[in-house]
C-alpha cells in the first residue's frame, strides 16, 4: 500500500508540474522547436523482426542475423512520409532536428547521405562513439545533455516501440516537464500491452502512430493533445 501511495503521489506531483508548465507557456512567445528523432524503424525501415514471442530473442531471430550481416551492403529505405512531415515541421515551425541512434559512429556519412537523398531536413547527427560497445544509457545521457544545453527549447521526441524509446522518452519527460512538449512513437510492435504505454507516459502528452500522415502537420498541435491516448485507437487505425 505504501508503494502504491508513493506512486500516486509521484504521478500527482508530475501532473501538477506539467500543468504549471503548460499554463506558463500559454501566454509565452513561441519557443524554439527541437525535434529529437530516432533513426532505425522511426525514419529508416530496417526489416528487423521485433514483435516476436519473448522465448525467441529478437537478436537471435534468423531474419535479424541476416539483416545485421547484410546491412552494410543494403540500400537504406525511408519510412514513407516521414521526410515530408519533418520538412513541414521545418518550414512551418522552423524546427531544428537531432537524429539520434545507438548505431556505430562510422555510419555518420552514410546516414547524412540517406537524410539528404531522402529529403529529410538537415540536423545534428548523434551516434554511438564507443561502437562495438553500447553504453547502457547512451540515448538517455545524450538527450539529457541536449536538454541542458538547449534550455528554453520546446522538445518533441519521435521514436518507435521496437526497443526502449517509450521508457526512455517517458523518463526524460518526467524529469524535464517544462521542456518536453510531446512524444510520438511509431508502433512496430502492435501486440504490446497498453499497460506498457500507460506506465511509460502517465500524465504526459503522447501519441502512437503507424503512418506519417497520423503525425500533426504543425508542432503547435501537440500541446493540445490529451494527456494520454488509448493505445489501440491509433495503433490499428488504417
Amino acid at each position: 500500500m505504501n508503494r502504491l501511495s508513493k506512486s500516486v503521489r509521484a504521478i500527482s506531483v508530475f501532473a501538477f508540474v506539467f500543468l504549471a508548465c503548460t499554463a506558463a507557456r500559454a501566454g509565452a512567445a513561441p519557443a524554439r522547436w527541437i525535434v529529437v528523432s530516432d533513426i532505425d524503424d522511426t525514419i529508416r525501415q530496417t526489416g528487423v523482426v521485433k514483435d516476436i514471442p519473448p522465448a525467441n530473442p529478437a537478436d537471435a531471430h534468423p531474419k535479424n542475423v541476416a539483416h545485421l550481416l547484410g546491412d552494410p551492403f543494403r540500400k537504406w529505405a525511408a519510412v514513407p512520409g516521414m521526410a515530408a512531415r519533418y520538412a513541414q515541421w521545418r518550414a512551418h515551425d522552423h524546427a531544428e532536428f537531432v537524429y539520434l541512434s545507438r548505431g556505430p559512429w562510422f555510419y555518420r556519412w552514410r546516414l547524412a547521405g540517406f537524410l539528404r537523398a531522402g529529403g529529410f531536413p538537415s540536423g545534428r547527427i548523434c551516434l554511438n562513439p564507443l561502437f562495438p560497445f553500447a553504453p547502457p544509457r547512451f540515448k538517455d545521457t545524450a538527450i539529457r545533455k541536449l536538454l541542458r544545453e538547449q534550455a528554453g527549447g520546446a522538445f518533441v521526441f519521435v521514436g518507435d516501440s521496437g526497443e526502449h524509446d517509450p521508457e526512455i522518452y517517458g523518463r526524460l519527460a518526467r524529469d524535464f516537464p517544462c521542456e518536453v512538449r510531446c512524444i510520438f512513437i511509431r508502433n512496430v510492435t502492435p501486440h504490446d500491452s497498453p499497460l506498457r504505454y500507460r506506465l511509460a507516459f502517465a500524465g504526459m502528452p503522447w501519441s502512437l502512430f503507424t503512418r506519417a500522415a497520423q503525425l500533426p502537420a504543425t508542432l503547435d498541435r501537440p500541446a493540445k493533445l490529451p494527456a494520454r491516448h488509448d493505445q489501440t485507437s491509433l495503433a490499428h487505425r488504417r
